[in-house]
C-alpha cells in the first residue's frame, strides 16, 4: 500500500518536458511534451518516452494499469503535466505489488479545505476521469482526507481515553495548518 500525502501542493509533473536548470545541457528540455518517437537531445537515445530512454519503465506497467496503449502516440503526453505523479505513484506501487505477489492499492491523502488546491483537484471532474481510468482490476486507486483518517483513528480507540487524546490534538493540530495555509499566514 502506497500513500502519496498531500497538504497544500498539488500533482507533480514530469521534469523531462522542463529545461535543465544547471551542468553542461544547461537549457535543453529532454522531452517535448508528446509520447511519440524523438531523440533527447542531451543522451541521444530515441525513445517514445525520455524516462524510457534512461532505463525508467513507467510504460512497462502503464498499458496493464491505464488505457494507454504504448503502440499509440499521444499529443500531448498524458503525463506531461500533474498527472504525472499520479502515474508515478501507480506504476512503482503495481511493480512492487507485483514482485511481492501482493495487492497495490495507492491512495491520496490530502487536508480537506475547498480553499486548498488539492481539495479542489480531487473534486474535479479531470480528476474524477483519470481515478476512473485506473484499470480497478489492477490496482486499488483511492483518496482519503487527513480528517476522514483521524476519525476513523479515533472510532477505533474510542474506548481509550488517552490515545483519543492524542488523536484530538493531531485533528487540532492539521485543522490550525489548514487555517494557517488558507489565511496566507507562514
Amino acid at each position: 500500500m502506497f500513500f502519496e500525502c498531500k497538504f497544500t501542493e498539488s500533482g507533480g509533473s514530469c521534469s523531462q518536458t522542463e529545461p535543465l536548470k544547471k551542468g553542461p545541457h544547461k537549457g535543453i528540455t529532454q522531452c517535448n511534451g508528446k509520447y511519440q518517437l524523438q531523440s533527447n537531445p542531451v543522451n541521444g537515445i530515441s525513445s517514445m518516452c525520455a524516462l524510457t530512454g534512461k532505463g525508467i519503465v513507467y510504460w512497462d506497467a502503464i498499458p496493464r494499469i491505464l488505457p494507454y496503449s504504448t503502440q499509440i502516440e499521444y499529443a500531448p503526453c498524458p503525463f506531461a503535466g500533474s498527472y504525472f505523479q499520479w502515474m508515478r505513484n501507480l506504476t512503482v506501487c503495481f511493480e512492487r505489488a507485483r514482485t511481492t505477489f501482493k495487492r497495490p492499492v495507492v491512495i491520496v491523502t490530502y487536508a480537506d479545505h475547498p480553499k486548498l488546491e488539492i481539495s479542489q483537484i480531487l473534486a474535479s471532474s479531470n480528476w474524477r476521469a483519470f481515478a476512473d481510468s485506473v484499470r480497478e482490476e489492477a490496482i486499488t486507486f483511492s483518496s482519503m482526507s487527513y480528517q476522514r483518517i483521524i476519525g476513523l483513528a479515533e472510532s477505533a480507540v474510542a474506548d481509550l481515553p488517552d490515545e483519543v487524546a492524542i488523536w484530538q490534538r493531531l485533528r487540532r493540530w492539521v485543522e490550525q495548518k489548514i487555517v494557517t495555509v488558507v489565511s496566507g499566514r507562514k
